[in-house]
């Protein structure tokens, strides 16, 4: 997501960081939408961190 705001939308985009997506309805028992289908992991998140988004040239809200 972070590659796509800033090589789609602009580098200088404010982004905000946050943990808590939890997948609704369909998302979370059909296979068309394995990967976005769960939460996030916790060392997942780590790895995205304002670490990354600084490197894509975003800017942190």
């Amino acid at each position: 997501m972070l590659t796509f705001l800033a090589d789609e939308i602009r580098r200088e985009t404010y982004v905000n960081l946050m943990d808590q997506y939890r997948p609704r309805y369909r998302v979370r028992t059909d296979s068309r939408y394995e990967e976005i289908g769960r939460r996030v992991r916790s060392e997942e998140f780590r790895e995205c961190d304002s670490v990354r988004a600084r490197e894509l040239g975003l800017r942190l809200a």
